[in-house]
């Protein structure tokens, strides 16, 4: 059965410094044949958590943006329609001229 991954699930799986991370990656890789899935809601909350100056490992959105589409186009992933998700090319429209160091 796919598994529809929550918002602390992605961040694990996606910073490597996480507490989390091998734990995740190795669920990730256990189960991947039966696919995953995710939606622009917990697509959008990953990046927004991931990339406040108060996470712990903190990300640049032009940055962590194309890693996140890139996971979210995997083959074995599903998250319907996406074009409200900031990580999707286009969708918030983020450059690394458009953010602003507070």
């Amino acid at each position: 059965m796919r598994a529809l991954l929550d918002v602390n699930v992605l961040i694990a799986l996606h910073d490597p410094q996480h507490v989390h991370h091998a734990l995740a990656v190795d669920w990730l890789e256990a189960n991947i044949a039966d696919g995953w899935a995710s939606c622009p809601l917990t697509q959008n909350g990953c990046l927004r958590v991931m990339c406040q100056p108060s996470y712990p490992n903190p990300w640049a959105v032009h940055e962590l943006a194309p890693l996140l589409a890139a996971s979210f186009s995997a083959p074995t992933q599903y998250s319907g329609p996406t074009r409200s998700a900031c990580s999707n090319p286009g969708g918030c429209g983020w450059t690394a001229r458009s953010v602003r160091a507070s």
